[in-house]
């Protein structure tokens, strides 16, 4: 990702994330019936930003291209936009995001024409409102604390986030994090720590998935 100031009140940024799935084992049902090893899932994304805002007002939009393939046969691409808004008073910040705005992007079959989709919302649109609570204290510490509620158009669930940071200075941050209602009643926890050492950082992340267990996300960035 890579993020620059065009004006004082606006900035430019564009991205791109790649994720494999790893691979799998599936039965191809012909005369041999044999097992073949197969790509599970792989995704690209390709996103343009645009930000504008005030000290008190801030207005963002991105555009994504977004490419998923399954089992090497099923494809979903197209092109979806996110908008949203951040308002800050004081030690408080209020935002209101819309994601994934635009056609329902479906998986179909890349060795076949005319087939049924097999999904019909692969990414379904959402709305997220937020509020938090922004805390100096020691002087240079800082302590955050958030919470977000998701509504997902595909089931009409709401879902709800809460999280908290702890900066020592602006070097070392920890943060923790807990999910309800995504994968089982119980929710589900998360732990990071951040480290920012002049113009380069790293961040690290344990995520629960439920019956995947904890996915371990690691992120190295550099400031220009």
């Amino acid at each position: 990702n890579c993020g620059v100031p065009v004006f004082k009140w606006c900035s430019l940024g564009v991205g791109t994330a790649y994720y494999d799935g790893g691979t799998m084992d599936v039965l191809v049902i012909d005369n041999t019936e044999q097992n073949k090893l197969t790509k599970a899932e792989q995704d690209y994304v390709g996103t343009v930003s645009l930000a504008v805002g005030t000290k008190f007002l801030s207005l963002g939009m991105n555009v994504k291209y977004i490419q998923s393939t399954l089992v090497e046969k099923n494809v979903s691409k197209g092109v979806l936009y996110d908008t949203g808004i951040l308002i800050q008073i004081d030690t408080l910040r209020f935002g209101v995001a819309v994601q994934n705005i635009g056609d329902k992007i479906a998986y179909s079959n890349s060795n076949q024409t005319n087939i049924a989709p097999v999904n019909q919302d692969a990414i379904p649109q959402t709305v997220r409102v937020g509020v938090a609570l922004v805390a100096p204290f020691a002087r240079t510490n800082v302590f955050v604390l958030a919470g977000d509620a998701v509504f997902t158009a595909e089931d009409g669930q709401i879902r709800e986030n809460v999280g908290t940071e702890l900066w020592f200075g602006k070097n070392i941050v920890l943060r923790a994090g807990y999910k309800i209602g995504y994968f089982d009643k119980t929710g589900a926890i998360s732990v990071g720590i951040g480290l920012n050492l002049n113009h380069f950082g790293f961040d690290y992340a344990a995520v629960d998935l439920g019956e995947l267990k904890y996915n371990h996300r690691v992120s190295v960035f550099v400031k220009l």
